[in-house]
């Protein structure tokens, strides 16, 4: 799931392929100008399906986008609205 997520939450299919695709893999780069413009996503992530969508014991919720190349990476701590993270 990457640097934002627990590491507890990848799993063991995807640690045995990330080792076997590194060479294949996407490169991926964080965005910081799109936290900027987080507004302008807010509508597209409403009709997109998450990729990854978890939550912490304390009602934190994590959620991965994929809208085309993009991916994006949201946070929802208990009692506030979705922020995208990255």
């Amino acid at each position: 799931p990457g640097s934002l997520f627990p590491s507890s939450w990848m799993s063991s299919v995807e640690i045995l392929r990330s080792k076997e695709v590194t060479k294949q893999a996407p490169t991926r780069h964080p965005r910081p100008h799109w936290k900027a413009q987080a507004h302008a996503l807010e509508q597209v992530l409403e009709n997109a399906a998450p990729i990854f969508d978890r939550s912490t014991e304390d009602g934190a919720r994590f959620r991965i986008y994929r809208i085309g190349s993009l991916e994006v990476r949201t946070i929802r701590e208990h009692g506030s609205m979705e922020a995208v993270g990255a």
